[in-house]
């Protein structure tokens, strides 16, 4: 990490994504992503906070800290094609946002999410990595320093899948190989 860059740190608590995985919990409460930067000794100071790892807060953050891209980012004429392929992420966003939300029988303020279940290749992909994670989690461990999250990477496997097949296919009933 670059000496004086700003660290992003995603906090993401509950979450909207209803992933059925065997031996994984799912919650179906409304979620809160707040995302924020901070410096290398702000994020040194919290990641080491006794009470914070007491309290499960730190196993509940995505932190990232990339090497800073100063120097580096040089302009480059985008291809021709760039315009129309933001244009057609933009029209698919929108198309999500627009869609109707599924709500609960007979609320006007509750949502009943689907089911988003594993294909076979999926589950398989999923346990591979899940137990990849953990043959690291032990003291000698190469994820030993981040246990906490580590603890939770194959979870937020399966959540970012699932947002990466309902992106692709709004009325996916399953999360493909190819997502996980």
């Amino acid at each position: 990490m670059a000496v004086g860059a700003n660290v992003p740190v995603g906090v993401a608590v509950g979450s909207g994504v209803g992933v059925a995985v065997e031996g994984a919990s799912c919650s179906r409460t409304a979620a809160m992503t707040p995302v924020t930067a901070v410096t290398p000794d702000a994020a040194a100071i919290l990641m080491h906070d006794p009470v914070l790892k007491d309290q499960g807060l730190l196993g509940r953050m995505l932190p990232t800290a990339p090497d800073s891209a100063s120097g580096t980012r040089m302009w480059k004429e985008p291809p021709a094609s760039a315009d129309a392929a933001i244009r057609r992420y933009g029209a698919r966003l929108l198309s999500i946002l627009e869609a109707p939300l599924p709500m609960a029988e007979g609320k006007r303020n509750e949502l009943a999410p689907r089911r988003l279940v594993l294909s076979a290749g999926a589950r398989a992909a999923w346990i591979a990595f899940a137990d990849h994670v953990e043959a690291q989690l032990g003291d000698a461990g190469g994820l030993a320093a981040i246990r906490p999250l580590a603890n939770k990477l194959a979870e937020h496997a399966a959540r970012i899948a699932g947002v990466l097949a309902i992106v692709n296919d709004l009325d996916a009933a399953e999360i493909t190989t190819e997502a996980m």
